[in-house]
């Protein structure tokens, strides 16, 4: 055998192996992550607090959604909030009770 035949028959094993590793991490990737109930409820208030907080405003909920979670990432160094623990939930509650008291809205517009 030649070194060419040799190299191809390397790159047919290790396309065999690759494809064989595809196929162990499909499920993986499609299975649903499973949340803490503490932070989906968590989450909840505070989609409805930001509601209510932008209703009347120039800015909508979302961007003030968005101020928040940023500090929440930020402070517990991960990439999305959804990768919060249930661990984590209880000082994410004084963070958000926290938030809601330097952000209630005003019935007076300046």
């Amino acid at each position: 055998m030649n070194e060419i035949e040799e190299l191809r028959k390397e790159i047919a094993t290790l396309t065999e192996k690759v494809e064989g590793l595809e196929g162990r991490i499909a499920p993986l990737e499609k299975a649903p992550r499973k949340l803490p109930q503490e932070w989906l409820e968590l989450k909840k208030e505070i989609k409805e607090f930001c509601q209510e907080a932008t209703k009347g405003k120039r800015y909508r909920a979302s961007y003030l959604q968005d101020m928040f979670y940023s500090q929440l990432r930020f402070i517990f160094d991960i990439r999305h909030v959804d990768d919060l623990t249930k661990e984590q939930c209880s000082r994410v509650r004084e963070l958000f009770e926290q938030f809601k008291n330097t952000n209630k809205p005003s019935s007076t517009v300046i």
